[in-house]
């Protein structure tokens, strides 16, 4: 399989959302899941406004084009693998017509808010900084390199827009992703408080990769 990422574009939404739908769902056989709520976070109007921004990216398999699959003859099996944060069911990949989304990210290009007091070991102006949000991979897509791949592909898009550090957070506690981002290169910064509408104050490991 050959992984390509793609900016995701207006018309990917519907298949966006059931991929998000999709991993969420496999949340409640995750040891290590995000904890995200879909319409809350990811919400539908946070989705559209990341694909009308130009910051939505999914990852799909360049071998493949959207009208070659039907969904039930997907062959992505899972398997479990420590580079995948995200996974837990052989869940249908795709459509009939639709090239399925192995994987998905957002990238905002400057500080979040949020991120600002945390004692960062690299110094830059907010505007030098991407930040990640909301990289999953597929529950059916596991152990394939789709997360590795989201990440370089990460890393070219923000070379790109000239960003100097990528900043992320995870979820104290969520070993797998924290050693998915060591692996590739992220440097723990410190812990943050950060308030979510879905699951309230919640403490985060910080992380920053200098490019």
């Amino acid at each position: 399989m050959s992984i390509e990422i793609k900016q995701a574009l207006p018309g990917d939404f519907d298949r966006v959302w059931r991929f998000y739908a999709e991993v969420c769902d496999a949340q409640a056989d995750d040891a290590y899941s995000p904890d995200w709520h879909l319409g809350v976070y990811p919400s539908r109007a946070d989705l559209e406004g990341h694909i009308a921004d130009g910051g939505l990216f999914i990852a799909v398999d360049a071998a493949k084009k959207d009208g070659d699959f039907a969904g039930s003859d997907c062959d992505i099996a899972g398997s479990d693998g420590v580079d995948e944060a995200v996974g837990g069911t052989d869940a249908t990949l795709a459509l009939a017509g639709e090239a399925p989304v192995l994987g998905a990210m957002v990238l905002t290009d400057r500080e979040d808010d949020d991120y600002l007091a945390v004692d960062w070991h690299h110094k830059v102006a907010p505007e030098d900084v991407c930040v990640l949000h909301l990289l999953a991979t597929h529950p059916a897509a596991r152990g394939r390199g789709v997360a590795k791949a989201l990440l370089r592909g990460m890393v070219d898009i923000a070379h790109a827009g000239g960003k100097r550090v990528i900043h992320l957070d995870v979820v104290k506690g969520n070993l797998a992703a924290s050693r998915l981002y060591e692996g590739f290169g992220f440097r723990y910064a410190g812990d943050a408080m950060v308030h979510y509408d879905d699951i309230g104050d919640t403490e985060l490991w910080m992380y920053e990769l200098a490019l």
